[in-house]
């Protein structure tokens, strides 16, 4: 009898870290998805600028590496923000980051 306890308590404490582990797994895949909803919204040239903002480059310098204006960089930084829907550009990045494209 005691093995039988003990090894059901151990099936369960198995089973119950992989409903865990499977809810954590379907949690990102659902912050993937949406993230990829967003960034879907992004013009080319959009998705071009955030790339080179994950990368931690300044608008001076995305302009220079597009043959931009930095008020034409700062525009689509504005318009990333927006049609990602978030407050900030970190938060944009962070999106970025979990589509994974970047």
């Amino acid at each position: 009898a005691p093995c039988f306890i003990t090894c059901h308590h151990i099936m369960f404490g198995a089973i119950e870290n992989a409903v865990a582990r499977l809810q954590v797994v379907r949690a990102v895949s659902m912050k993937n998805i949406e993230a990829r909803r967003l960034i879907s919204k992004l013009s080319p040239r959009e998705r071009i600028v955030l790339g080179h903002l994950t990368l931690g480059s300044s608008s001076k310098n995305i302009a220079h590496d597009l043959d931009l204006s930095i008020r034409t960089v700062d525009a689509h930084r504005a318009n990333i923000v927006s049609k990602l829907e978030v407050p900030t550009l970190a938060q944009a990045l962070r999106i970025a980051f979990e589509a994974g494209d970047f």
